[in-house]
């Protein structure tokens, strides 16, 4: 799928640092009595008295505003105008009138405008959904040199949605967002250098653009990074290294992190081993939906192996991740079943899950026998 969070930059210019849940208010009645008449032939000044409302906390008065200069032609009061509406700030929310702001903006050759009118089409928000669309724009913004619609048009060609796949255009549009610092598509890069994917393979260029993303903060990338230290790609191995890259992905809620820290502390590899801390980041992976910790977590709670024995807590996990079609799950569901081990007897239910272990050709036991 292409990348499809909206652009937010003009609120940074508009509203100043933060999100708009997160702009410090000052009070409102103080605020607004200070706040002079705009001319309304000035847009420069409607546009700043918009904002100075939006910081009091009167959305409504700075809509008001933002109409006035937007009718007027004003480029960015346009573009604020319509994620108002997209994000119903001031307003009810309404996709159509955000997508007819956005056009006036993105018809003027904003970037921005450009770019998110592209995602209102690829998501099909107001309008109908249209790929075609979709890549035009995201084509226009990306001209410009806008980072976000180069990383969506290579999502594009990757996958195929509008246009026809194109693994050279595909990483053309990815190099060029990766360059510009996108941390999601230098994170992607350094996966394609690891792994050898449509490039030649390169540990060195692979861990130069895992670091950039990884500082920015990317998780994906820390995670990647920490598998290279541990394994020693292109790097000398270092357990402690990929300890401090796993902690920093995990500290995300990266699952996958997280359940290699399981497997850090239970083995005590570049760290003591601790049972405590072991089982805290497996309980945090597996709530997150990664099924070999669910599995595992699982298992363990039958066994009593360093928690107190729990067979429902038992049933609970290996069924999530059995239902992911976790192996170990399904022969651990399948025995309990067969032998009533923690649950009622059920041969069916236990020859089922046998049967879906045999199908992925794994050593088990004989299904469950008369």
């Amino acid at each position: 799928m292409p990348k499809v969070a909206f652009v937010l930059l003009v609120f940074f210019v508009f509203f100043g640092c933060g999100t708009p849940e997160s702009w410090a208010r000052t009070e409102k009645k103080h605020v607004v009595m200070s706040i002079r008449p705009a001319d309304p032939g000035d847009v420069d000044q409607l546009f700043a008295r918009a904002r100075a409302f939006f910081h009091a906390g009167d959305h409504v008065s700075a809509v008001r505003l933002l109409e006035k200069a937007a009718n007027q032609g004003h480029v960015d009061s346009q573009l604020v105008l319509a994620l108002m509406y997209y994000k119903g700030k001031g307003v009810r929310q309404d996709y159509v009138l955000a997508r007819e702001w956005y056009e006036k903006a993105a018809n003027q050759g904003n970037a921005p405008a450009q770019h998110n009118l592209g995602v209102i089409y690829s998501e099909g928000q107001g309008v109908g959904q249209d790929s075609v669309l979709a890549h035009q724009w995201w084509l226009k913004a990306a001209s410009q040199g806008y980072a976000e619609s180069q990383f969506n048009l290579y999502m594009v060609y990757h996958h195929g949605q509008g246009v026809d796949k194109d693994s050279v255009l595909a990483l053309q549009w990815l190099e060029k967002a990766a360059s510009q610092g996108l941390a999601e598509a230098e994170s992607i890069l350094g996966v394609l250098y690891l792994t050898g994917q449509g490039v030649q393979k390169d540990y060195v260029l692979a861990r130069e653009w895992l670091e950039k993303a990884a500082n920015q903060g990317d998780a994906q990338a820390q995670h990647n990074l920490g598998v290279m230290y541990r394994e020693g790609l292109g790097v000398g191995q270092d357990s402690v290294l990929a300890h401090q890259w796993w902690l920093k992905a995990a500290s995300q809620g990266h699952a996958g992190s997280q359940f290699n820290l399981y497997m850090v502390y239970q083995h005590g590899r570049g760290v003591d081993k601790d049972s405590v801390l072991a089982l805290q980041w497996l309980e945090k992976s597996a709530s997150l939906g990664l099924a070999e910790a669910q599995s595992i977590l699982g298992l363990l709670y039958f066994s009593g192996d360093g928690v107190q024995k729990d067979n429902v807590q038992a049933l609970k996990w290996l069924e999530k991740a059995a239902n992911q079609g976790e192996v170990r799950a399904q022969v651990a569901l399948g025995m309990m079943y067969c032998k009533g081990e923690g649950v009622a007897r059920d041969k069916e239910k236990a020859r089922a899950l046998l049967g879906l272990s045999f199908l992925q050709e794994l050593p088990i036991p004989d299904p469950c026998p008369d």
